[in-house]
C-alpha cells in the first residue's frame, strides 16, 4: 500500500517536472542559438511582368555587392552587360535595371541576393 503511493507520487512528480521543463523550453525557444536569424545575404524573389526591367532591393541600405539571377542564371553587371545598379533614396535601396536586350520576359524569375 505504501509502495503503491510512493510509486504514484513518483510518477506524478516525473510528469509535473517534465511538463515544467517543456514549458521552460517553449518560453526560452526564441532566445536559443538555433532561433537566431540566419546570417548571410538577404533574398528577394520577383516574377517579372510584361516589360518590367526595374527590380529594387528592400529598404535596408544594402552593400553594393548585389547578385542578380534570372531563371536561376547569374547575370552580368555593367553598361554593356545584362543589368546596371543604382543607389536610390539616399543609399537606402539599390535599383537593378535590366538592359533592353537582356530584359526578362514575362513570368521570368528574378532573384536578388545582397548584404546589408
Amino acid at each position: 500500500m505504501i509502495a503503491d503511493r510512493i510509486l504514484t507520487v513518483s510518477v506524478t512528480a516525473c510528469i509535473l517536472i517534465s511538463f515544467f521543463l517543456s514549458c521552460l523550453a517553449i518560453i526560452n525557444a526564441p532566445y536559443s542559438a538555433d532561433a537566431q536569424a540566419p546570417t548571410g545575404p538577404d533574398r528577394l524573389d520577383f516574377v517579372a511582368t510584361e516589360g518590367q526591367t526595374v527590380f529594387p532591393t528592400s529598404n535596408v541600405s544594402p552593400k553594393p555587392n548585389v547578385l542578380v539571377y534570372r531563371n536561376g542564371l547569374l547575370q552580368r553587371q555593367g553598361l554593356t552587360a545584362d543589368y546596371t545598379q543604382q543607389y536610390i533614396q539616399n543609399g537606402a535601396r539599390i535599383r537593378i535595371t535590366f538592359n533592353a536586350q537582356a530584359a526578362p520576359e514575362a513570368g521570368a524569375y528574378v532573384t536578388l541576393f545582397y548584404y546589408r
